[in-house]
């Protein structure tokens, strides 16, 4: 593994952990990347699964995200969600919040996870 993370860090030219003989931590560039990339990890989770899901068509529950960072703490909710409805397939659209609000009041969308300080003040009840 040592080799392999020498290997990135060659290849972006910069230094991603700080080493010592006592520790291993990240550094402000190596925190970036890893950020980036657990997004990047996410978000190809969802473009394969619904890749699969063109196959054969089973009923959708539309959710949307403001920021890929909610995926993050969806994937119990959701996984708990798949087993219980193996049935009911969660279609999930990130985008900012503004396209994504405007999407769920628009009905193309069943489920909304926003931030409450985006939200206007004056949404129809």
């Amino acid at each position: 593994m040592t080799k392999q993370i020498r290997a990135l860090e060659s290849e972006l030219g910069l230094q991603l952990f700080t080493r010592s003989t006592r520790h291993v931590e990240l550094t402000p560039a190596g925190e970036s990347f890893y950020q980036d990339a657990k997004e990047i990890v996410l978000k190809t989770q969802i473009a394969v699964s619904r890749a699969q899901r063109q196959s054969f068509s089973p009923k959708a529950i539309r959710i949307g995200v403001s920021t890929p960072a909610v995926l993050f703490y969806l994937q119990n909710v959701l996984s708990q969600f798949t087993e219980r409805y193996p049935d009911v397939w969660p279609d999930i659209e990130c985008m900012d919040y503004k396209r994504i609000l405007n999407l769920f009041l628009d009905d193309k969308l069943d489920v909304l996870f926003y931030y409450k300080e985006n939200m206007p003040s004056d949404l129809p009840s």
